[in-house]
């Protein structure tokens, strides 16, 4: 897994935050928002943010709810994608 994470990194411009949305990671993407170090307005290189990710993952429960909740109010709604 880590090597899947290094490289969608390199090649995509994925941060670990980007990884975990588009996985569904939930768990994971609320200890890294817990830690503050997150940019949650960063594009990878389709341009998209991890609030734009949001949008495409299932959300199975109410805790996962809350994260997204959590995330678009830390996250910038209006952003627009652009390619990097």
């Amino acid at each position: 897994m880590y090597i899947r994470i290094e490289w969608s990194t390199i090649c995509q411009g994925n941060s670990a935050l980007h990884y975990a949305m588009s996985n569904g990671q939930f768990d994971v993407v609320k200890v890294l928002l817990d830690t503050g170090m997150c940019d949650i307005t960063r594009q990878n290189k389709t341009g998209c943010t991890v609030v734009m990710l949001a949008s495409l993952v299932q959300i199975n429960s109410d805790s996962d709810r809350h994260v997204i909740k959590r995330l678009l109010k830390l996250g910038d709604i209006n952003q627009q994608a652009s390619l990097v």
